[in-house]
């Protein structure tokens, strides 16, 4: 007598041609950041901490911190460091050979490397102002540091030192200076007059900070080639805590 035990069960397939069971499937590795090589010191880098230099219609150099411009063709990748942007400016067959066009005109480069430098610094900086990074006015900036909140504080260019020292107290907290004054820099994050804010950590304030220090290493004077060679620090903890106040940029 059969068993009723499989009764109304469906039979198991049978492997198509007899075949052995398929394998489970093999996981993709994880996407790796290229590497690019910079044309102005020769070293190699992170695609993410070099900014890239392309050809315009006209036969001058433009940059851009990303490639997804569809229509800048060719591109060169140049370390965000005044010293290798003045290498590319000073020799532009630099970046000619890696372009491969005969001549191109990098007279202004670094000062339009400042400028993108400066428009992201302004971007993250509205982005913290509406996800909640930032403590301004006096007391909100004194409270998010002495509390510990405050990676970074941030000066505005007419800024006064005492109000500084006042927020700052003896605590060791990065400072840079903003491409604002204080009416600017109020308008800017939708308040009213501001001369120094906290800057807490997370979300788009890593970016801020990214810039921000790409900003002042485009702003290093003449002879200063310290940090020809390495690009900025690429977060807000990267480095010994201090003072790392960029020179102060155009107002608005």
């Amino acid at each position: 007598m059969k068993s009723s035990r499989n009764k109304g069960r469906p039979a198991p397939r049978p492997s198509p041609g007899g075949s052995a069971p398929r394998s489970p499937p093999v996981p993709t590795p994880k996407a790796t950041v290229p590497m690019r090589t910079c044309v102005a010191t020769r070293t190699e880098h992170r695609q993410t901490d070099l900014l890239r230099v392309f050809a315009g219609p006209d036969g001058t150099a433009y940059v851009e911190f990303t490639s997804k411009r569809k229509d800048s063709g060719r591109g060169a990748w140049v370390l965000p460091t005044a010293a290798a942007f003045r290498l590319v400016v000073a020799e532009p067959k630099r970046v000619a050979r890696s372009l491969k066009v005969d001549n191109i005109d990098t007279t202004a480069l670094l000062e339009r490397a400042l400028a993108l430098a400066e428009a992201r610094v302004l971007d993250f900086l509205s982005l913290s102002a509406r996800s909640g990074r930032l403590a301004s006015g006096g007391e909100g900036a004194t409270v998010a540091v002495r509390a510990g909140e405050a990676v970074a504080l941030l000066v505005a260019t007419d800024a006064s030192e005492t109000s500084l020292s006042d927020i700052r107290g003896a605590r060791e907290i990065p400072v840079f200076v903003l491409p604002l004054d204080k009416e600017a820099l109020g308008r800017r994050i939708g308040k009213g007059l501001r001369s120094v804010i906290a800057l807490r950590g997370g979300g788009p304030a890593i970016d801020l900070v990214l810039w921000l220090k790409r900003r002042e290493a485009l702003s290093a004077p003449v002879g200063d080639s310290s940090s020809s060679r390495q690009p900025p620090p690429s977060g807000p903890f990267a480095g010994q805590p201090g003072t790392a106040s960029a020179e102060p940029g155009r107002t608005g």
